[in-house]
C-alpha cells in the first residue's frame, strides 16, 4: 500500500512546482491551517476546511461513495458534501489543480520544522516524508490537529495522481456525464431539508421565544430530564404548558418511536404536566385538529390514558382519536389501538369497533415486504378479539374470506382463535 502511494506521489511532484502559481488563483495566503476534517460514513467521501494567513475559507470535498453517482476522486469546492447547496465542481482544470496543491500545502504547512527541512532536499518526496512521519493512517492521532491532517492526507491521495478533473462550466458548455442525475439528486436532498426546516420552525414556533433556545441540546450531552426540567419551568404554567406541547407535537408527521434530541426535550417537559391540567388544556384544545393530533401523543404515547376517570376518558378519547385516525402516522394509530385494547371502558370498544369498520377511512392494502404488522382495521379486529368481544365474530369471518395479505391474514384467523368455537 506504501509502495503505491508513493508511485502516486512520484507522479504528482508537480504540484510543488506549481504550487505558487496555482495557489494565487484561489488567492489564499500561506500558512494554510486545517480548521477541521472529517471522513463521512458513505464509503469515504472526505472534506477538509481549509483557512489561510487572512483568514480566507476553503473547503474542498474528495468523493469516495462506492455508491453514489458521483466518480471516486472527483473534488468539490464551497461544501463539506457534494450535496451541500455551496458546494460545486471546479470550474477550469487550473482551479481543480489549485485545490490539489493547497490541500498539499495545508499538510505541508502542519509539519514540523525538521520535516519542512526533509521537504527540500532535491530528491524528496512529499509522499515519502509524511509517510515516514506519521504511517498511512497515523494509527494513533494524539489530537484532532493529527486526526485533521489523516484526513487530509487521505483526500490528497483521492486526486494527487489526477492530471484531469470533472469540471463544471456552463459557460464553456463543460459537464460531465453524470451531473444532470446528481444535480436533481441533490435538489431533491435541499428540498427534503428545506421542508425540515420549515417543520423544525412550525415546531419551536408553538413554544415562547424565550423557552425556544432550551430545544437544543449540546452535542455529547443525554441529560433531557434535566432540559425538559428547564423548559417547563421557562413556560411556567402547566396547563399553557400541556396546551403547546399538544401544538407543537402536532406539527410532526412521523412515527412517535422516531425522536430527536429536540423531541426528548420536549416530551421530558410535557411530563411535568398533570392528568387534571392536561384535562384543562383540552378544553382550550378541542377545536383544533392539529393539536388534538399532538395530544393524542400524551394521551396514547405519554399514557395520560391511564390516569384519567372514566368521564374524562369518554369525554375525550373520541374527538383525540379521530384526530388520531384522520391526520396521524400508521404506526401511531396502531399505538392507540393497542392501548383501546388494554382499556376496559365500554367506549374503547365503541371506538376500536369504529376503526375495524373503517368509518374514520379505509386504509390501503399497501404493505412493505418488511413491515409484519397487520392492518390498521385488522389490528382493531384482534384487539376487539383481546376483549372477547363476540360481536364482530361475522365482521372478522367477511373480512378473513376478502383478505390477500398475509399479516391481515393471519391477523383475523388469530382473532377468530381467541373467540372461540360457538358451535
Amino acid at each position: 500500500m506504501a509502495r503505491s502511494v508513493l508511485q502516486r506521489s512520484r507522479k504528482s511532484e508537480f504540484w510543488r512546482e506549481r504550487l505558487s502559481e496555482e495557489l494565487s488563483e484561489l488567492l489564499l495566503t500561506r500558512p494554510i491551517d486545517i480548521v477541521d476534517a472529517m471522513e463521512i460514513n458513505d464509503g469515504g467521501t472526505t472534506y477538509v476546511h481549509l483557512q489561510d494567513a487572512k483568514g480566507k475559507d476553503l473547503l474542498v470535498c474528495v468523493s469516495d461513495s462506492l455508491d453514489s453517482t458521483i466518480p471516486s476522486g472527483t473534488v468539490f469546492l464551497g461544501g463539506r458534501y457534494p450535496t451541500d447547496a455551496a458546494a460545486r465542481l471546479p470550474r477550469s482544470q487550473p482551479e481543480a489543480r489549485a485545490a490539489v496543491a493547497t490541500l498539499e500545502a495545508a499538510i505541508r504547512d502542519t509539519f514540523p520544522s525538521e520535516l519542512k527541512e526533509k521537504l527540500k532536499q532535491p530528491e524528496a518526496s512529499f509522499a515519502q516524508v509524511y509517510l515516514d512521519a506519521y504511517s498511512l493512517n497515523h494509527s494513533n492521532p494524539e489530537s484532532k490537529e493529527d486526526w485533521w491532517r489523516v484526513f487530509a492526507f487521505q483526500a490528497w491521495l483521492l486526486v494527487s495522481e489526477q492530471s484531469k478533473f470533472d469540471i463544471y462550466n456552463p459557460e464553456k458548455s463543460l459537464e460531465p456525464d453524470w451531473y444532470a442525475d446528481f444535480e436533481q439528486q441533490r435538489e431533491e436532498h435541499l428540498e427534503r431539508i428545506q421542508r425540515q426546516r420549515a417543520a423544525d420552525e412550525r415546531f419551536a414556533a408553538c413554544y415562547p421565544e424565550e423557552a425556544r433556545p432550551l430545544l437544543t441540546i449540546e452535542s455529547g450531552e443525554s441529560d433531557f430530564d434535566q432540559h425538559g426540567r428547564r423548559l417547563a419551568a421557562a413556560v411556567g404554567d402547566p396547563v399553557r404548558l400541556a396546551e403547546i406541547s399538544s401544538r407543537a407535537f402536532g406539527t410532526l408527521q412521523n412515527s412517535w418511536s422516531y425522536v430527536t434530541a429536540r423531541d426528548r426535550i420536549a416530551i421530558q417537559a410535557a411530563r411535568r404536566v398533570s392528568a387534571e391540567e392536561f384535562i384543562e388544556a383540552l378544553h382550550q384544545l378541542q377545536d383544533d385538529d392539529t393539536a388534538l393530533l399532538g395530544a393524542a401523543r400524551m394521551f396514547y404515547d405519554l399514557h395520560y390514558w391511564q390516569a384519567l376517570s372514566r368521564e374524562e376518558w369518554e369525554q375525550w378519547a373520541p374527538p383525540i382519536t379521530e384526530a388520531l385516525m384522520q391526520h396521524g402516522d400508521s404506526d401511531n394509530i396502531r399505538v392507540a389501538v393497542r392501548m383501546l385494547g388494554r382499556t376496559e371502558f365500554a367506549g374503547a370498544t365503541l371506538l376500536l369497533r369504529r376503526i375495524a369498520r373503517g368509518e374514520f377511512g379505509d386504509e390501503e392494502e399497501v404493505r412493505r415486504e418488511w413491515d409484519d404488522e397487520p392492518g390498521i382495521n385488522e389490528a382493531a379486529y384482534l384487539a376487539l378479539a383481546t376483549k372477547g368481544d363476540q360481536g364482530v365474530r361475522a365482521e372478522i369471518e367477511a373480512a378473513l374470506s376478502k383478505a390477500t395479505v398475509k399479516q391481515n391474514v393471519d391477523a383475523l384467523q388469530e382473532a377468530l382463535d381467541l373467540l372461540g368455537d360457538t358451535n
